[in-house]
């Protein structure tokens, strides 16, 4: 498994729900991955805490098995798949499943990019007119 993008940028401004694009910046061979939300609520719900701390655990040491990932991260080794799998399916990380002599198979995990970078925009609400109320006499 080699690293596929330069930079993979994680962020909630999106015209799809949830949509992955791979672009090419122009003459430099350099790609980037851009995962979109439509909010931040859906992006934190997707990163979290635990699944960030797993990407820099890959970032730091490099392809590791689920098992040894657990244990770097010192977390069960099911919460870690289950981790695993979801970030995954964004397409930030990639899996493969390797032979284990003596033991059958193992699912290594690897970063695909040599950086991650999250940008969050929040939007103040704009601004409703103030309401006037009307009192009418004798009411």
């Amino acid at each position: 498994m080699e690293t596929r993008f330069d930079k993979v940028t994680i962020k909630n401004q999106s015209f799809d729900s949830l949509s992955a694009t791979v672009k090419r910046q122009r003459g430099s061979g350099q790609s980037q991955m851009v995962v979109s939300f439509d909010n931040v609520a859906d992006m934190r719900s997707c990163f979290t805490e635990m699944r960030v701390d797993l990407l820099i655990a890959l970032s730091e040491s490099g392809p590791l098995p689920v098992g040894d990932l657990a244990a770097k991260l010192k977390r069960s080794r099911t919460a870690v798949a289950r981790d695993v799998s979801a970030l995954a399916r964004t397409g930030v990380i990639a899996t493969e499943s390797a032979a284990n002599p003596g033991h059958g198979r193992i699912t290594v995990v690897k970063s695909l990019a040599r950086r991650y970078e999250f940008v969050w925009s929040i939007d103040a609400a704009p601004k409703q007119p103030a309401s006037k109320s009307v009192r009418r006499k004798g009411a």
